[in-house]
């Protein structure tokens, strides 16, 4: 499957929050305006010390995240906020190859030979994302400005584990 093939790109001036307020809708990040059906949170950040507060958003998670999870940490600041959403417990898979194999397999109306996947590592910092193979040419062609191919689609490599050990940016 094509979703198994990505490349990098990066945004010009990109910065911000993939936050879009949920499946269906556009994505906040003006550089790459797509539409979406699932999301996949594949790991926790160490600096979150177990706040996995946003969770809830996602499709599927994967146990690492699971039980990285502090909902200590997590309910007062959803209490606060009034979002109660964002603490809900998606979907848990065993790993990251089941996460995003989910994702995909739950979509509707897509073409499951040409899938099209946006991985963002850190959607704070958005600058490097790596698009799966039915966006290459795309880019290449300049339909999304603002938006640079730095390499060419490769095989998605995960560990024996199911682990995604692919980085964002492979130069």
């Amino acid at each position: 499957h094509d979703a198994e093939r990505t490349g990098a790109a990066r945004f010009d001036g990109a910065g911000g929050s993939d936050h879009s307020g949920g499946p269906g809708k556009k994505s906040d990040c003006k550089k790459i305006d797509v539409p979406w059906q699932r999301t996949c949170f594949l790991n926790l950040s160490k600096e979150s010390h177990g706040n996995a507060l946003g969770v809830g958003l996602a499709s599927a998670i994967t146990n690492k995240i699971f039980e990285d999870m502090d909902v200590e940490k997590m309910y007062p600041n959803c209490i606060t906020s009034t979002v109660l959403a964002s603490a809900r417990i998606p979907c848990v898979v065993a790993n990251d190859r089941e996460a995003i194999q989910i994702c995909i397999k739950t979509c509707n109306k897509i073409d499951p030979e040409h899938v099209r996947v946006v991985r963002i590592p850190n959607s704070l910092h958005i600058g490097e994302i790596m698009l799966s193979e039915a966006y290459y040419e795309k880019v290449k062609a300049g339909k999304y400005a603002g938006v640079e191919a730095l390499d060419e689609p490769m095989e998605l490599q995960f560990d024996e584990e199911g682990n995604l050990m692919t980085k964002t940016v492979m130069q």
